[in-house]
């Protein structure tokens, strides 16, 4: 049978913050499998104490540091504290407290704490095996290594140590044998330590941000790395080096770098675990101010990582190569590199992201979860032969259900698609539907073919207008102007392009910049891996879908916000123009000696306005304020606050931490690699590239006049000429 070895703390005092203190602790070698009962009767055999007399409450010792931990009362509660302290790395040094409660047959039936007086004669019996930890600063032997390590545990083995020092004590076999090695081991040791010896503090697990004051001999590390870290950083504050004696899985041993300077440290791995026990170190440095340094190669990139992931962590800050330079500098005095800093902030991101091997081998598991918090969402993910990503598509259930309810046109751009591709590609999958350009991108097109911008003025307006005689009108002066960007504009049919031939309703959406305003939201995640990327947009759907909800509900129009908008606009031309009703319906609206028919039964105007963008146009407005109507009441469903609400009446769930996964094995099993691509030299870009078409944004401030538009040297306003300004030269 399996058998494992716990700490058993009792004798104490519990402080304001659920620290146990002043206790006596003993190692109990119990079978892993044993029942509470078993266990209960262990512990009163252990303390020596008559459980006839006396009660005891346990606790499981975790930390928390708001209550005294876990009360174990039952067989399940004490088989999942074995199963903590077995298998998980951050329980093995907790331990089971015993709280002492002496059994009071009184009317009222309470309890209280009795201390029991049996410490001073335990503590006696073993008072040459506390010996081996009394001298602190004196070298171990390999020979009494070997000793320690040649004890094997057989049956239930106890021995009594001094309040929290059980982590650095082996469990021995019993009692002539811990007299044996007590003895052996008092006899080497006090040889060497007559002249001093020092008392090791009671135990705490120290991290690698622990200062040097904090470690004395018998300080505990949680790992090896720890401690390695730790003297870095003290190397780092201290400014010198060191260099490592000895380095094994279970010994760790610096010196400094100066052989004159006593300065040492040396520390053991705690056997069947991966806590480090100092057992000797000299913090005092007596080496020269000369071989301090200001770039130390303890300073590696890894280590700086950890100064700044709490910048990295931070959404709203830019981490760059020079702050971190600057910051090491600062608060350190160090001077690193260029290279080095640029390694430490990669090295910083992926422990906060992960690594892109790791993303994309959790994209399956990661999808899986978000189809079952998110019921309606769809995924699907293209791998190549060599189970390389190639690309995915993915739409939570709430966009695809609240799409139901929004106006029924959808933005393509930033994509690898050439114009041919998508043409083919909707033509292939969305059969009913029409195929229009970008009207944006086709003046681009023009611009590239250097088109005089008197022409581009009249195809913006030949785009934009309603009416089809208008667009006829505009075209004829495009072709007397320019004839051939007449040929090639019309190379593609007005009908993809134009608002007033267009077969279907294009409301007001001619070009994809709703799509570029959604790549600038997403302009920072494109640079994370891709389950960060992921995360980063689901957040960003998951605040919308919150705030607009809020929005919606919040309102009491009748159409959603910006319809409200849309026709206020509207309201102060629309109350100047003359109405003659035709009959209930219909009305004859003019505008500047402009005639207009309006029916309001059909939504129709003689403007065609009323007709592409669903909305009253200027004359309807008028035509339904003569009739005292709502003006709500004809504008299209798409913009009702009903239809607001439903768009965003669904919520989207976060798929939660890796840990809290229940992903089936058949899933966990795709394992998909990240894309074979081979990074470019030099910087990567994070901006586009700005075409020769598109205006610059760049803007010029003198240096002497501090006036925008011109430079220096072509300043005229400042009395101090520049000498090689045009002012000087004339």
């Amino acid at each position: 049978m399996d058998t494992i070895c716990i700490i058993v703390a009792f004798n104490g005092r519990w402080t304001a913050d659920y620290k146990y203190l002043d206790h006596q602790t003993k190692l109990v070698l119990v079978p892993e499998a044993i029942r509470f009962e078993d266990f209960i009767n262990q512990v009163f055999e252990v303390i020596e104490l008559d459980r006839d007399k006396f009660e005891a409450m346990i606790w499981f010792d975790i930390n928390l540091g708001t209550s005294k931990g876990i009360l174990v009362s039952k067989d399940l509660d004490l088989h999942t504290c074995i199963e903590l302290l077995k298998n998980h790395s951050l329980f093995k040094g907790c331990r089971f407290i015993v709280d002492i409660l002496k059994r009071v047959f009184d009317s009222t039936s309470t309890f209280e704490h009795v201390n029991t007086e049996t410490q001073q004669d335990n503590q006696d019996k073993c008072q040459q095996i506390m010996e081996i930890d009394v001298v602190e600063a004196q070298p171990i032997t390999e020979e009494m290594l070997q000793t320690f390590d040649s004890i094997q545990v057989e049956g239930q083995s106890i021995i009594e140590i001094d309040n929290e020092q059980a982590l650095g004590i082996q469990v021995l076999e019993s009692a002539p044998v811990i007299e044996g090695v007590a003895e052996k081991t008092f006899t080497q040791l006090t040889r060497q330590s007559s002249n001093s010896k020092q008392k090791e503090s009671p135990t705490t697990i120290l991290r690698e941000n622990a200062s040097l004051d904090e470690i004395k001999v018998g300080s505990i590390f949680d790992k090896k790395k720890s401690i390695i870290n730790c003297f870095s950083n003290i190397a780092i504050k201290g400014h010198f080096d060191f260099k490592v004696v000895r380095s094994s899985s279970i010994r760790y041993s610096l010196k400094c770098n100066d052989d004159r300077c006593g300065w040492c440290v040396r520390g053991f791995r705690i056997k069947d675990s991966t806590l480090f026990k100092i057992v000797k170190i000299e913090k005092n440095h007596d080496c020269s101010v000369n071989t301090m340094k200001a770039d130390q190669r303890h300073t590696i990139s890894k280590l700086i990582s950890g100064y700044i992931i709490d910048n990295l962590r931070d959404p709203r800050f830019e981490v760059t190569l020079a702050f971190v330079m600057a910051e090491m500098q600062k608060l350190h005095g160090l001077d690193i590199g260029y290279h080095k800093a640029w390694r430490a902030i990669q090295h910083a991101s992926a422990l906060i992201r992960g690594t892109p091997e790791e993303n994309y081998e959790l994209l399956s598991s990661y999808l899986y979860m978000m189809k079952s918090k998110n019921p309606g969402t769809y995924t699907n993910i293209k791998i190549d032969d060599n189970n390389r990503f190639l690309y995915m598509f993915y739409a939570y259930g709430s966009s695809i259900v609240g799409w139901n309810h929004c106006r029924p046109v959808i933005a393509v751009d930033a994509t690898f698609l050439k114009h041919q591709s998508i043409a083919h590609g909707i033509a292939k999958v969305y059969l009913e539907s029409h195929h229009r350009i970008c009207i944006y991108h086709l003046e681009q097109n023009l611009k590239r073919r250097k088109v005089k911008s008197e022409v581009i003025k009249l195809f913006q307006s030949a785009a934009r207008v309603y009416r089809r005689k208008e667009f006829d009108l505009y075209m004829s002066d495009i072709a007397k102007v320019d004839k051939k960007t007449f040929d090639y504009l019309m190379e593609e049919p007005p009908e993809r392009w134009a608002r007033s031939c267009s077969p279907r309703q294009r409301y007001d959406m001619l070009t994809t910049n709703i799509v570029e305003s959604m790549n600038s939201v997403l302009l920072e995640a494109m640079r994370l891996p891709i389950l960060r990327m992921m995360d980063f947009i689901q957040v960003k759907l998951q605040r919308w879908f919150y705030e607009r909800r809020n929005e919606a509900e919040g309102t009491f129009y009748d159409v959603s916000c910006w319809v409200e908008e849309e026709l206020k606009k509207k309201i102060d031309l629309a109350f100047t123009l003359n109405v003659f009703p035709v009959d209930s319906w219909r009305s004859r609206v003019e505008e500047e000696g402009i005639t207009f028919l309006v029916d309001l039964n059909k939504r129709a105007c003689d403007c065609f306005q009323f007709q592409f963008d669903e909305l009253p146009c200027i004359h309807a407005i008028a035509a339904i304020e003569k009739r005292n109507i709502k003006k709500s009441n004809f504008c299209s469903d798409w913009y009702l606050k009903e239809s607001w609400l439903k768009t965003y009446e669904r919520q989207i769930h976060p798929e939660g931490h890796t840990d809290s996964w229940i992903v089936p094995e058949s899933v966990k099993s795709q394992v998909i690699k990240p894309p074979d691509f081979k990074v470019s030299p030099g910087r990567r870009q994070k901006k586009r590239h700005i075409p020769a078409t598109e205006s610059s944004k760049i803007t010029f401030k003198c240096g002497r006049c501090r006036r925008i538009g011109h430079n220096r040297t072509s300043c005229i306003y400042s009395p101090a000429v520049h000498p090689f300004s045009r002012k000087h030269r004339e």
